[in-house]
């Protein structure tokens, strides 16, 4: 029997995934935490098969999350989990550590069988990734975006040269995080201690967001990012 520690930073989609497992002979929940922190003190003393990690923690960005618990727990198989299917989100997983990745408005047995893949030591959902609208499996649950890794630009990772410009593909990937960052919530001295750089250097980020998507205020900026955030702006 496998066992898979369910790391979400909301309780609602920690017990939602939780419940598809509940009838599995194979699979018993290891631990369920909504923090890097708490994941860390389940594992203080043995480590789970696998590790379901949402891209939406209060104390680490995804990457940032992916990479430390690679670290941490080496024999621990992770998959990560956002609401997005891009591409661009999946690939920075992949990077980062991960062995798999899957959609959360991916239909539960689509979920399931990404993480049995997984466990079977395969790589798991980075290419074939589907977005349906209704019956998945956190419906219309909201949860932020993952935090892209800093300074890595957009074309390292874009596998379709050929595929359509969308808004957010001008951004670089800091500018992404701080539009991550101003999402969820977080004032400019916030960011500034984040991610480490002046409290000037983060308002000259936001003018060049502000620039590349056409938004002309801060406020529009601030609504543009919520919402992507809540990922009900498109990407």
């Amino acid at each position: 029997m496998k066992s898979i520690l369910i790391l979400d930073a909301f309780p609602i989609i920690r017990q939602g995934i939780a419940a598809l497992f509940v009838d599995r002979s194979d699979w018993f929940v290891f631990g369920s935490a909504g923090s890097l922190q708490h994941a860390e003190q389940l594992m203080e003393e043995a480590h789970p098969d696998l590790i379901l990690l949402g891209l939406n923690l209060p104390d680490a960005s995804g990457t940032h999350a992916i990479t430390h618990l690679s670290m941490k727990a080496p024999h621990s198989r992770i998959v990560a989990s956002s609401p997005r299917s891009h591409d661009r989100y999946s690939q920075q997983c992949l990077v980062a550590g991960a062995h798999g990745y899957v959609s959360k408005t991916s239909l539960p047995d689509h979920f399931i069988k990404t993480i049995d893949e997984v466990a079977n030591e395969q790589v798991g959902d980075f290419v074939d990734q589907i977005e349906l609208p209704s019956n998945n499996v956190i419906g219309q649950c909201i949860e932020s975006a993952p935090l892209p890794h800093p300074d890595r630009p957009w074309e390292h990772y874009q596998s379709d040269k050929d595929a359509p410009v969308r808004p957010l593909d001008a951004l670089s990937d800091r500018e992404l995080l701080v539009l991550e960052l101003i999402g969820s919530g977080q004032s400019t001295a916030e960011i500034s201690r984040y991610i480490g750089i002046k409290p000037k250097t983060v308002d000259s980020y936001r003018e060049r967001i502000k620039k590349k998507l056409s938004l002309e205020s801060t406020s529009a900026l601030t609504h543009y990012a919520i919402r992507w955030v809540i990922g009900l702006e498109s990407i």
